[in-house]
């Protein structure tokens, strides 16, 4: 009984490990952040209009691409602890050549 016990939790260790894998429960997908309109950023947390819009202009500042996470770091609203939560979820591929 006790080694059943013993492969239960083992199990449900596992299980939460896999859950708390943020690129297999991206919400709706990673997002490639220099293709992300405005609608795109708003569903990753702790992203609203006031950030996706001036997660927008300076990747335009840039000529439409961030090439490293310490550029979107330097956005005035992106700290440390929303960079950690975001970095499940975006991507920095290059932007699709009709979108450049």
């Amino acid at each position: 009984m006790r080694r059943l016990w013993t492969v239960i939790l083992a199990l449900l260790i596992a299980l939460a490990a896999c859950e708390s894998d943020g690129r297999t429960h991206a919400p709706g997908g990673v997002i490639n952040i220099n293709q992300a309109t405005v609608a795109d950023l708003e569903r990753l947390p702790g992203i609203g209009d006031k950030r996706a819009r001036s997660i927008i202009a300076s990747r335009n500042a840039r000529g439409g691409m961030f090439t490293t996470y310490d550029e979107i770091l330097a956005i005035d609203g992106i700290g440390e602890v929303t960079m950690n939560r975001l970095r499940a979820y975006i991507t920095l591929g290059p932007p699709h050549p009709k979108q450049r």
